[in-house]
Order: C-alpha cells, then structure tokens, then sequence
C-alpha cells in the first residue's frame, strides 16, 4: 500500500473551524416527521454527527462493527389505518455534501430516556451502497417510533452524508388469481405466491385501475422464470394491455419463457407503462410443466417518461481509463489490456436506475451494444469479440462452474495505491441472454481478481453467458 504525504507551506491567518453536530444528533432532539406516510420533499444529513447513548440497548442488533457511529434521529407517529411500512433510505449528493454510504437503520418503540427505548426492528446496507430499506409490519396505530439512521465505516473515517427519508405504506402483495386492485402501488406475483410454483391450465386476468387514474402506470417485472412457447404455440405467455381490458387492440406487449418483445427488456427490471390509467395482466399456462412464475410491482407516475440510456465511449485510451477509475485518495496504472479495442470503454448513466452512474465498461462482445435496447432474442452471432479465454477464468470454471473452457474475455489489469487500508469496487453485471439461459449450464464465471496488502476479495461467480 502506497502512502503520499503532501506539506504545504503558507502565510495565513489564524482560523479556528468547529464542527457542528445536526440539531438531531441525539434522541432529545429529533426530527418529527409527522404521521405516516411521510416523505419531507427536502435531504437530510448526519455530517458531524456524535454517537448517542440510549442506555439498555445502544447498540442495534444489524449494525456492523459494534458500534453507533455517527447517529442522528427521526420519529414519525403511525396511522390509525396502516399497519405495515416501509421506511426507505436513499443517500443523495445536496447541499454541497457527499451522499450517505454504508447507510443503517434502526427502528424503537418507547420514550427519549435513558433506557426508554426498546430496538423493533433493524436494516444494514450492502457494502459500498448509498441505500437501505427497512419494512416493518404490525405496528400500533397512533403511537409514536423512532427512527435511528448512521454510516458505517470499517476504517473509522466517516462515510456520513446527505440522504432522503421516506416513511411509506408497504404496498400490498397479490396474487394475480385476484382479480384486480384499485391501489396506486402493490407487490403481484403468480398465482404460487412468494415461493410457489403456478399451474398447469391456468388463464388468469389482474387489472390495475387506480381510484385516481394517473398519467403513467409502471410494471416493473423483478422476476421471471416460465415454460417457453413451442413451434405449436404451447406453453406460458404473459401479457400486458393498456386499459382495463385484455383485448389484441391495447396490447403494449406479450412474454413468453425465452422471447422478449422489442421493447426489449429481460428477466429482471423489465418495465411496461401504461397511458390509459389502467393496466391488465393475463397469464395463460399450458397442461404440461409448472416454473417458478413471475413477481413484480407497480407505482403510479405523473409521466411515462423514457429512461435515458447509458452512453459508451470506446474511443478511449489509457490514461482516459485511469481517470475514471481514480479517486481522490487512490491512484491507478495499467498494468496489461487483454482485450479488443471494441469490447472495453467508458460508460456514463446518469439518470438511469442502475446504481453506478460512470466507470469501466468491460464486454464479451462490442461495447457500444450495452446501449441497447436488446430487440434479438437469443445471442446475436455477430456479436462476440472472437478473442480467446482467459487462464484465471479457465481455473474459476474447473472448480465452480461447469468445467468448460472461456472464451471471447476481456481483461484490464490495474495496480491500484490507496491511502486508507480499505479498498471498495462497484460494479453491475448484465447479460442480453439471460432469459435463454437463466437455468442452464452454459454459465460463464465473471469475477475481479484482487490482491494486495489490506485488501481481500471475493469473486463473484453468478453470471450468465455472453
């Protein structure tokens, strides 16, 4: 691990700079958000905020290292007509400050004494994500909760930030053997529920027709695994129409196990919208085979506004590299490319909901492709980039995967200096095959192959070909 130590010398004044800790840094001195549902249209921050100590209990059962950190508190007061939500965390960059990382959660019943508060329930993010979402069902209605929020940090430096409070109603889950619901948002899976199987000669309708009808409904498909249509046209379809009928003359698209419309989209966070202010499903199954089925949810909106898609610069060269995947306080160099010019570039996806707004875009195929949208189905012969395997990937395959050699890879390898003794990569993972092959042997294995002194790494080996 590299360390650089910078003295500057200067004639300045004298200043004296004291942090302030937020007005909610301790219990006394909450938040109230009112009662839920609450969403303040405004950001929040626990910058310069001090650990609390709340007697019996301090440490919540979910947050990692043992310890509060740097803590600020909200309450909100309950329905007297909802008994289930969601309080959701999004960090944000505002004010001129950073967005939460590592953000936790820790939701308390009782008063602001010392040993008055007793811990419900509790959430800690994934490392490295600037989000947490804590769901609690049952609570009393009228009574007052108290919400604790803080950062985690296996360093010690703060990853404290700015972030957005949400106090919602969980959406209601359904069946879509139900029928239809009048809610503007809802959770709806086949007719096996959460973790059942459909059936077999099944024709099932569920029409969404909110009370307030909205410019825009989106479904959002989270998850996807049916029995494909057959040259005989047997087998599962899903279908989406826009309005409150399923009829051939608003059909907006129809899914069947290994096709997808072009639209295009895939087995998870496929999104169909709806300008009718109505939305109907119907799901048919054919006599033979019953698969996991499909969960997914819908939102209204004031707009159907397209999402804008990533931008991909492969006219890239290698110090152009360098800076996207530097940081303040690391450096980076390339130590060997392994991969054609057209596989590897620069991405850029703001504002799109995939997590990660820039970086290093690496492909097995042409980078540009990554734009989409996928309208093929299947894989797309002229796509592959005709380089060879890698002899890392050969190993990873022999011992977890299916034991088949790689092919088409593309490796950067970069030596990269920290200054702290903790080192974070994010990155996201896709596949224009995955409803092909969600199920089949044909995986291949993508992982970051990391070493050095501090820093440990775990491969990722759920990945799918092409």
């Amino acid at each position: 691990m590299k360390k650089t130590i910078t003295l500057l010398a200067s004639c300045m004044l004298p200043l004296l700079l004291l942090a302030q800790a937020p007005e909610n840094d301790d219990c006394s001195g909450l938040i109230a958000l009112g009662v839920a549902p609450a969403c303040p249209d405004t950001f929040f921050t626990n910058i310069d905020a001090t650990p609390s100590d709340i007697g019996f209990g301090n440490i919540p059962s979910c947050f990692q290292g043992g310890a509060v950190g740097n803590d600020v508190w909200f309450s909100f007061v309950s329905s007297d007509t909802i008994l289930d939500y969601t309080i959701t965390l999004d960090g944000i960059a505002a004010g001129g400050n950073d967005a939460i990382s590592n953000p936790q959660i820790a939701l308390y019943r009782g008063d602001c004494t010392f040993d008055g508060l007793a811990e419900l329930a509790c959430a800690s993010s994934p490392p490295g994500s600037n989000s947490v979402e804590l769901e609690i069902e049952g609570l009393t209605p009228d009574v007052t909760y108290f919400i604790r929020i803080s950062d985690y940090s296996a360093t010690g430096t703060p990853n404290w930030g700015a972030f957005e409070l949400c106090v919602d109603e969980t959406p209601p889950a359904m069946t879509i053997d139900e029928g239809g619901s009048t809610e503007c948002s809802g959770i709806l899976f086949d007719s096996g529920g959460e973790e059942g199987d459909y059936s077999n000669d099944e024709d099932h309708t569920f029409t969404i027709c909110p009370d307030n009808p909205p410019e825009c409904l989106i479904f959002t498909l989270d998850s996807y695994f049916i029995e494909s249509v057959d040259i005989f046209g047997v087998g599962e379809t899903l279908s989406f129409y826009d309005g409150e009928t399923a009829s051939d003359g608003n059909l907006i698209t129809s899914l069947d196990g290994i096709d997808f419309s072009d639209e295009g989209g895939g087995a998870v966070c496929y999104q169909v919208k709806a300008e009718s202010g109505c939305m109907t499903l119907r799901f048919t199954s054919d006599g033979t085979n019953t698969f996991q089925g499909f969960s997914g949810r819908w939102e209204c909106s004031e707009e159907c506004e397209d999402t804008d898609p990533i931008t991909v610069n492969t006219d890239i060269d290698n110090q152009e590299i360098i800076d996207f995947v530097a940081t303040p306080i690391t450096t980076a160099e390339i130590a060997d490319i392994n991969c054609p010019q057209v596989s590897y570039g620069t991405f850029e996806a703001d504002p799109t909901d995939l997590g990660v707004e820039n970086g290093l875009l690496l492909t097995t195929g042409r980078a540009v492709n990554a734009i989409g949208p996928n309208q093929l189905p299947g894989s797309n012969p002229f796509g592959d980039n005709g380089a060879g395997g890698d002899p890392d990937l050969d190993y990873l395959s022999e011992e977890f995967g299916n034991g088949l050699p790689s092919q088409n890879a593309c490796v950067i390898e970069l030596d990269v200096f920290v200054t702290a003794n903790e080192l974070t990569f994010e990155y996201i993972f896709g596949s224009d095959e995955y409803p092909e092959y969600v199920n089949d042997d044909f995986n291949d294995i993508f992982a970051f192959l990391i070493s050095g002194p501090g820093i440990t790494g775990d491969p990722n080996l759920n990945g799918q070909r092409n």
